[in-house]
């Protein structure tokens, strides 16, 4: 799949469902697994999100990604997507009937989003001892979270899309590691309901796949944040 990029043409409309993504980012990231999920049969654009294709802005003017389009439906930000294939795809559920535990995932995502996606944003550039501890005092939250819920997986008794969301996220912590030399580590047994959650995520099959569909892995996404600090990102690290 090529990487488009400013002065790229915009690609002839698909006969499928197409997400407009990136390889390494998060957002995106939570859409592929849940379309996975889902067992929707699409195609994906990437974006360079450092030098973006001047059409970007017709589609979504704000110049994000990811953005789902289907036919002439083009729906953008990250949560309306998950509602948008929740409705557009409801024959396998990756989100809760019952109003009240609806309620609470998508509070648990808005926490997720103040509290804990942009700390671990500046520690790509900026992972000072502060922003450590701040992100270790939140994940300690979403233990205790996990630990109150009892299931395997946020989602009940296997992955909605708030585990989804959350692990674009917490996959890339062991790869921000590596790339600085940090030596920080989540308790095992403090943090024992994240860990347990964490290697159930690690062999959702929904997540191996986009793993050998885009080639991800730890090396790979070390070499990304590598570029990245060193100012100039290499988004194809690892082809």
């Amino acid at each position: 799949m090529s990487l488009l990029s400013k002065g790229s043409p915009r690609p002839a409309k698909s006969s499928k469902p197409r997400l407009y993504t990136a390889r390494f980012d998060p957002y995106s990231a939570g859409i592929r697994f849940l379309l996975n999920k889902k067992g929707v049969d699409y195609d994906f654009v990437y974006i360079n999100i450092q030098d973006k294709p001047e059409w970007l802005a017709d589609i979504n003017p704000a110049g994000q990604i990811p953005i789902m389009e289907i036919g002439d439906e083009i729906v953008c930000e990250t949560i309306v997507i998950y509602d948008y294939l929740e409705d557009k795809f409801p024959q396998v559920k990756t989100q809760p009937t019952d109003p009240y535990l609806k309620a609470k995932d998508k509070i648990f995502i808005d926490h997720t989003k103040e509290y804990l996606t942009g700390k671990i944003t500046s520690m790509v550039k900026n992972p000072t001892q502060e922003n450590i501890e701040y992100v270790c005092s939140v994940m300690k939250s979403i233990n205790k979270i996990m630990g109150e819920r009892g299931t395997d997986f946020l989602g009940g008794t296997s992955p909605n899309f708030v585990d989804y969301y959350l692990w674009g996220w917490v996959e890339l912590l062991s790869a921000l590691k590596a790339a600085h030399e940090l030596s920080f580590e989540l308790d095992k047994d403090e943090y024992k309901h994240y860990w347990a959650w964490v290697m159930k995520m690690d062999k959702d099959q929904h997540i191996n796949n986009d793993r050998e569909t885009h080639k991800l892995n730890l090396k790979c996404r070390t070499a990304f944040f590598k570029s990245v600090i060193n100012g100039s990102p290499d988004v194809n690290a690892g082809l």
